[in-house]
């Protein structure tokens, strides 16, 4: 017990992070849970047993602004499906996610693309998605659509 007691002294901010995982996959009353556990999402159980084995896996985060990540998003979280990182690169990386293709150049994220192309977020939804005003729809410009990462 004193060893699991001082692993969580060890490490707070990757404790937070576990308990979190297990609450969005576990718990239905989670605001979150649709997205993770409603999908179908699941934890290893040698991660759900204990903390000691998901910290002995993942090891300390970089630095405190790292996030837990799942490289395949409609994968579970395993050692070997998880990963640190960045707030930006987990935001490229989420059930929402798309890739953004403007006049033949491929965007990893909206925010990629709004900074390599000094366009705004909103005219590149419109350039890429179309868009309805007052009733009349009009629809993307030749050679610009996004694509979600992930279907279901």
């Amino acid at each position: 017990m004193i060893e699991k007691i001082s692993l969580r002294l060890m490490f707070p901010s990757e404790y937070q992070t576990w308990k979190g995982m297990k609450e969005r996959v576990n718990n239905p009353n989670s605001k979150t849970y649709y997205r993770y556990g409603g999908r179908g999402v699941l934890i290893c159980s040698r991660w759900i047993e204990s903390f000691n084995n998901f910290i002995s896996d993942m090891r300390e985060k970089p630095s405190p602004k790292h996030q837990l990540d799942r490289i395949d998003n409609n994968g579970n979280y395993t050692w070997i499906n998880c990963r640190w990182v960045t707030p930006q690169q987990n935001g490229c990386n989420s059930s929402v996610s798309k890739r953004w293709f403007i006049l033949g150049d491929e965007y990893e994220s909206l925010n990629v693309a709004e900074s390599k192309t000094g366009m705004t977020k909103g005219k590149i939804k419109y350039m890429c998605d179309g868009a309805t005003i007052d009733g009349v729809y009009y629809p993307p410009k030749d050679g610009c659509y996004s694509l979600p990462l992930y279907t279901d």
